[in-house]
């Protein structure tokens, strides 16, 4: 069996003391981050800035690597390129409501994103991967703070009001990420260390139930529950987690300021059990999504809003259309939950956990799992270094 353990070595570090690349992409890294700054999001000349970054770290990697593109990222840029073309032939026979239609920007930017993730494992070692999630775990624990301070210190919370911070959903998803990084990939052998993590990982956990990301909440028990599915061998020890699991659910919900407390956040007191007032709306869209995708069933209608991923890509773009589209969302479920033949790793693991909770987000939101924004960056970078690490494996074995 070949060996598809990371990279030890740099193509570019054997000539420079200190890569050039390297920090393009932790200031790229790291400015993507605080560009969920309340102060500075929806800021024009900060989406130039950060879209800038990216295209400098993109073009040097192109000019300065010698990289040949494997099978697997081949078929990606494929889907992409099919998707593509699909809309703009559609938009010349049918009207622009293609190219103007939601899901083009995203999915094309986490292609360009997967690709550098692609180039970064032909200069950067597994250490320095660490280091970008640090920075990335790092600079959200930043933006956390900032966000609590400015909205949430001394506010007695009243969820039955509203919402107190209204761009909640994006920092809410990379909130959910940055846990899951440090919960799986970032490791560490001190107690004190680990007592930390703990610490980190609960206060991220409240700050998303704080904001009421509900979409997040979900997400972040089915990536327990599929942690234990797929990545825990064995039995026994599964059937504990899980025991353990249904105990601290029943006592959980026993407690009465618990219940009270996700009661508030889920808004059920609120709305009683209407889904279409649980979901702010959802529903209503849903059904529109379906309609329309059953009055066109194969191209769709172009432009089309509702909150579901799935349902978007069938009402905007039709069966043809959708297809490459949704494989290319489910292709991180096959790649590191099914197929993947080192399960063991860390890393896959992570990135096995962080397409779980993409797709049952994308369940309750439009462009997941590829946008908006930079809400998914990380996923596709790092599932871009994993196919540039898994073919430099091969070539050098």
């Amino acid at each position: 069996m070949k060996n598809y353990s990371f990279i030890k070595s740099s193509r570019i570090e054997t000539r420079y003391k200190i890569n050039p690349l390297f920090i393009l992409i932790l200031i790229a890294n790291l400015i993507t981050v605080l560009s969920q700054l309340p102060d500075l999001r929806g800021e024009m000349i900060k989406q130039i800035v950060l879209f800038g970054v990216w295209c400098i770290v993109f073009f040097i990697s192109l000019i300065r690597i010698p990289v040949r593109l494997n099978t697997n990222i081949l078929y990606i840029i494929a889907l992409v390129m099919c998707f593509d073309i699909y809309c703009g032939i559609l938009s010349i026979a049918k009207g622009t409501r293609y190219l103007h239609s939601s899901l083009i920007y995203p999915v094309n930017l986490s292609l360009f994103i997967l690709v550098i993730g692609y180039f970064m494992a032909f200069y950067l070692d597994k250490n320095k991967i660490k280091l970008i999630c640090a920075i990335y775990i790092s600079g959200i624990l930043f933006v956390m703070l900032n966000i609590y301070l400015k909205y949430f210190k001394g506010v007695v919370l009243n969820f039955n009001e509203g919402y107190v911070y209204t761009s909640k959903n994006s920092i809410g998803v990379m909130v959910l990420l940055a846990a899951i990084i440090l919960a799986i990939y970032i490791k560490g052998n001190n107690g004190l260390f680990k007592i930390v993590k703990v610490i980190l990982i609960t206060l991220m956990l409240l700050f998303i139930s704080i904001i009421q990301n509900r979409a997040s909440l979900v997400a972040a028990l089915a990536a327990v529950v599929f942690y234990v599915l797929f990545y825990i061998p064995d039995i026994r020890k599964r059937l504990i987690l899980f025991l353990v699991l249904v105990t601290a659910s029943i006592a959980s919900l026993s407690n009465t300021k618990i219940v009270k407390y996700l009661d508030s956040i889920m808004s059920i007191s609120r709305y009683g059990m209407n889904l279409d007032k649980l979901s702010t709306g959802r529903m209503q869209l849903n059904n529109r999504a379906i309609e329309i995708f059953f009055q066109h069933p194969f191209v769709g209608i172009g432009s089309a809003y509702t909150e579901n991923f799935q349902l978007s890509s069938l009402a905007q773009y039709g069966v043809m259309g959708a297809l490459p589209i949704l494989v290319l969302s489910l292709i991180g479920l096959w790649e590191f939950l099914i197929k993947s033949k080192v399960k063991k790793d860390d890393f896959v693991k992570m990135l096995g956990i962080i397409f779980v909770t993409a797709l049952v987000i994308s369940t309750f939101e439009e462009l997941a799992p590829f946008g908006p924004g930079t809400r998914f960056y990380m996923m596709w970078l790092l599932t871009g270094y994993y196919y540039g690490a898994k073919c430099n494996s091969c070539e050098n074995s």
